[in-house]
């Protein structure tokens, strides 16, 4: 009889030869889930793969990915609320990469009680320390100043923040200085994110996408600051058909308008979609009849006027990819009857951007660009000299 002793090193080479070999027989499933009437991602869907018992959900681009599958065949199931749910067969093959473009169509049922499953396995899965996610229908939901909506009236009700409508609206965030703050849109830091009134931002509405607010535990990434951290995401333009909204109230009038420039492509995906907005606050001619109370100078008018211009182009690639450039002008003035006007402005661009190979599970994402803010402190006593220079 004969026996084979295995020495430490020859175990240790077996196991990884065999690991190896069972690693070998897995691939990735991945996708984008849309809104099948407008082509905008679906945030926080709940993604699952019947037959391996995993589930995740989608991030803010509608973005799903389930590494190192089992080969076999799979049932892919998409729920959302508000949408009827979606399910396909998918194969996972040795080595292989299978990429999923699902559209969801908006469900005639009304539940009378729902729970959000998307939210619930987000918790699950992602760590988050002091964060808040505030969305577009939250923001609406609030009671607003003007009939306007507006990021800057919600941040107010949240849990240790302090915000002040002087100086240009001032947001101080559990204890930290306004400057200890960063604000930021797709990715750029705004330095005047609120107007002088106080009570609105220079980003509209109905363009965000998501709100990201951290009050603690963020990432290095996000450096500079030591106070709090408020990341705004905007939406992409409508991909299938042009449209827009228009309102006007006693603070301002204001304009939306988005449509696809390239039609999506339903079967590569491909499209190209442009979203403007703009806003112009006339409540300096305007308070003296609406708000005459308020008004307390020589003038008869509030002296706060802000004009925003926000622009975005999309281009959305298949297998997940896509590039956005944006550009936005924020101006701000103040004009304090016999003492002094005050000018601030804001503008930048940049791009953004997502690529996923198609034959690796490497994603790289990124961002470019630069923001510059300007104030420009005007004397009514300099203005005074100016003039007497002049007569003379």
């Amino acid at each position: 009889m004969r026996f084979r002793f295995f020495t430490i090193p020859m175990l240790v080479g077996m196991f990884l030869f065999f690991a190896n070999q069972a690693a070998g027989q897995t691939g990735t499933v991945r996708g984008n889930i849309f809104d099948a009437d407008s082509g905008e991602p679906i945030i926080s869907g709940t993604v699952r793969l019947a037959g391996a018992d995993i589930g995740t959900t989608t991030d803010l681009d509608g973005f799903f990915v389930f590494g190192s599958v089992p080969v076999g065949d799979y049932r892919l199931v998409v729920t959302y609320i508000g949408y009827d749910s979606l399910s396909v067969n998918v194969i996972v093959k040795k080595n292989a990469i299978n990429y999923q473009r699902l559209e969801l169509i908006e469900g005639g049922i009304a539940l009378s009680e729902v729970t959000v499953s998307g939210d619930r396995e987000e918790a699950r899965t992602e760590v988050k320390v002091s964060a808040v996610r505030i969305s577009t229908r939250q923001i609406k939901a609030l009671p607003s100043t003007g009939g306007e909506p507006d990021i800057a009236q919600y941040l107010s009700v949240l849990p240790g923040v302090v915000f002040s409508g002087d100086q240009g609206g001032q947001l101080y965030i559990r204890g930290g200085s306004p400057i200890q703050n960063k604000i930021l849109l797709d990715g750029l830091t705004i330095y005047k994110p609120f107007h002088s009134i106080g009570f609105f931002s220079v980003f509209e509405t109905e363009a965000i996408r998501s709100v990201d607010v951290y009050t603690g535990g963020f990432n290095a990434e996000y450096g500079g600051r030591i106070s709090a951290i408020v990341d705004i995401k905007t939406k992409e333009g409508n991909k299938k058909r042009w449209g827009g909204t228009a309102s006007a109230s006693p603070f301002m009038g204001k304009v939306l308008l988005e449509g696809p420039l390239k039609k999506v492509n339903e079967d590569s995906g491909n499209s190209t979609s442009l979203l403007l907005t703009a806003k112009h606050s006339y409540l300096d001619q305007t308070s003296s009849t609406f708000y005459e109370y308020a008004v307390q100078d020589s003038s008869g008018s509030l002296p706060f006027s802000f004009t925003d211009v926000y622009g975005k182009m999309s281009f959305v690639l298949g297998g997940g990819s896509k590039v956005n450039l944006f550009g936005f002008n924020f101006n701000d003035k103040v004009v304090y009857e016999g003492l002094a006007t005050l000018d601030w402005k804001t503008r930048g661009g940049g791009a953004n951007f997502r690529l996923v190979p198609p034959a690796s599970n490497l994603i790289i994402d990124g961002i470019v660009g630069g923001s510059r803010y300007d104030i420009t402190p005007v004397s009514y006593t300099h203005l005074r000299a100016h003039e007497t220079e002049a007569d003379l």
